[in-house]
């Protein structure tokens, strides 16, 4: 089946069943899915448990959400392309799985991929191999569905660290028409993932087996891909952006809340009488009060708190959660003065976040890597693709990233021209660091544009400049005139070298001394 994400996390479709289930896996399990909620909850804009009585604010400015979307497009703004080995390309394995992310929507795929793992840590991809009926193996028979981590429970071998069977738990409604109205019931969809076997079955709210059906696993290996976002040190679990920054962001909206808690009472402070009652005032035309007795005075209560100490430590609550995320405050915008700043210069004024990014692509590309493994071999179980190699060669790639801060374009062909004349560089390198996304599409199309050029011209030169016709001349013909015999031709080819005695045969003088 295609997995999608069945709404919020914590509506009516989340049973007790589903939890209990949870709890059954261990307290690991249930202590992640409890992080996870909490960081879904930042991330969606729920930072309040309570709602405030009526005349109070809650204040709620989700920097969670913005700090993952931030470095979601930072990371991966340039896109990503894979990079096979010719014996590959041989064999035509880079066609398959290039075909196959592309049949998936890669862009869609990895926006989902990063805001999963930047919300919680973790983000799991499970390639499938639907065939068609027309029994015609194609890319597009391979789904690429990527999983809420809430829903997946993967088992790891503690001594060796594979995972040794993975579970997937999807609550779902199932509608039934009885009468004139639609009946819900709550169910889970349950499928076992292990090295041989997949067990199918849906569970009641009882969590009774109502269906089940078991397959075998034909590539022997576990098709649940377990990718991460950061590192965390003793677990084979990931770490996201939002744990380390959701404490501060609850307590920036707290004050935030106090703040503008004490600007709505200064927009319309309170009254204090003292010395006389309210009806005893009269209201003049100029909302001047009158009739007050002479020790009596009207005052609004002051508040003798110091806002602008509250805003100092709004803004460096602000700092910490920037300093804790590893995102500088100028990458989310704001006033700059830009000038003609080096890239050298720019790289170190946004380092951190720069960090931050190869940490999250290192363990993308790792991740990645291992889907694609699992493509090659369901192309292989399909007969999409044949090949001799052996395990090493066969899966052996890597992930090509695009820059990740916007650089002079000028500046950069300019340093690779001066390469490419001193025979630095190739034209290959050249066009991976100028962020060209499929090279070898690029070569094949300038060198048929060469080609197409090459024949456009010879085409208008046959028209516009014919060929002249060169004749040979025929040197028989001529000597037949020079003398009759050999021995004649041969003195009129002597006369006719020497000038002189040539130019003494003008004259009739010359021809009777000859004479």
């Amino acid at each position: 089946m295609t997995y999608s994400v069945p709404g919020n996390f914590d509506s009516q479709v989340y049973s007790s069943t589903f939890f209990a289930q949870v709890f059954n896996f261990g307290p690991d399990h249930s202590e992640r899915v409890t992080k996870y909620q909490d960081c879904w909850d930042f991330y969606d804009g729920t930072h309040w448990s309570q709602s405030s009585p009526e005349g109070f604010d809650q204040v709620t400015i989700n920097y969670c959400k913005i700090f993952v979307k931030k470095m979601r497009r930072f990371a991966f703004r340039n896109g990503w392309t894979m990079a096979f080995s010719e014996e590959q390309k041989n064999d035509g394995i880079d066609t398959w799985v290039n075909d196959v992310w592309k049949y998936n929507n890669p862009k869609k795929l990895t926006n989902t991929i990063a805001d999963f793992g930047g919300i919680f840590g973790d983000w799991f991809i499970y390639p499938q191999w639907i065939p068609s009926e027309d029994e015609v193996n194609k890319a597009s028979d391979v789904k690429l569905a990527v999983l809420d981590p809430r829903y997946v429970f993967p088992q790891y071998n503690t001594k060796t660290g594979e995972m040794e069977f993975c579970i997937i738990l999807i609550p779902y409604q199932e509608f039934s028409l009885v009468g004139n109205q639609f009946e819900l019931e709550n169910r889970i969809y349950r499928e076992i993932h292990t090295k041989e076997k997949i067990f199918i079955q849906d569970l009641n709210e009882k969590n009774e087996i109502i269906s089940d059906k078991v397959v075998d696993n034909p590539l022997n290996k576990m098709l649940i891909v377990h990718g991460i976002y950061q590192p965390k040190a003793g677990t084979h679990f990931g770490s996201g952006l939002i744990e380390d920054v959701k404490d501060g962001n609850r307590l920036f909206n707290e004050k935030a809340s106090d703040v503008s808690d004490i600007l709505d009472y200064h927009a319309a402070p309170i009254t204090v009488i003292y010395g006389a009652k309210a009806r005893q005032l009269e209201k003049g035309a100029n909302k001047i009060w009158s009739g007050l007795p002479a020790n009596a005075k009207v005052e609004n209560l002051s508040s003798e708190g110091n806002i602008e100490e509250a805003r100092a430590f709004l803004a460096d609550l602000k700092t910490w959660m920037h300093e804790l995320v590893g995102i500088p405050e100028k990458a989310l915008g704001g006033e700059r003065k830009m000038s003609n700043t080096s890239a050298t210069a720019l790289s170190l004024d946004f380092e951190p976040l720069i960090e931050l990014a190869d940490d999250i692509r290192f363990y993308f590309e790792e991740g990645i890597k291992k889907v694609n493994e699992l493509i090659i071999d369901i192309g292989e179980y399909s007969s999409a693709i044949s090949t001799s190699l052996e395990e090493q060669e066969l899966y052996d790639h890597h992930i090509a990233f695009g820059s990740l801060l916007p650089r002079d374009r000028s500046i950069d062909l300019n340093d690779i021209s001066t390469e490419l004349s001193l025979e630095l560089e190739s034209k290959e390198g050249a066009m991976q660091r100028l962020g060209v996304l499929n090279v070898e599409t690029k070569k094949e199309e300038i060198r048929k544009e060469k080609e197409e050029d090459a024949a456009f011209e010879a085409e208008l030169n046959e028209l516009y400049n014919p060929v002249e016709e060169v004749y040979e001349e025929d040197t028989d013909s001529y000597r037949a005139d020079e003398g009759n015999t050999e021995e004649e031709q041969d003195a009129r080819d002597s006369l006719n070298k020497n000038p002189v005695v040539h130019g003494q045969q003008v004259t009739d003088d010359n021809i009777e001394k000859k004479t």
